[in-house]
């Protein structure tokens, strides 16, 4: 969603719509940060102000939602 509104404002012109996903696995919001700020305004999306795509992935809760074969798979 975070590539898609950042596209869409660089392209209002050629970038007429796409789906936005609205149910979202409960965890979601434990491994993302800033996810919830894309409001929807009149059919719109508020484009996030925070840097680069405006959200940041947490590694550490992720890590908590991972199958136990894929324990590891964030470690260096």
């Amino acid at each position: 969603l975070a590539a898609h509104v950042q596209l869409a404002a660089v392209l209002p012109e050629n970038y007429i719509a796409f789906e936005l996903p609205t149910g979202k696995p409960n965890w979601w919001y434990d491994i993302l940060d800033g996810s919830d700020k894309f409001g929807v305004t009149d059919s719109h999306i508020d484009v996030n102000e925070a840097p680069g795509l405006g959200i940041t992935f947490i590694p550490e809760e992720a890590k908590k939602y991972l199958r136990e074969e894929d324990a590891d798979f964030f470690d260096d």
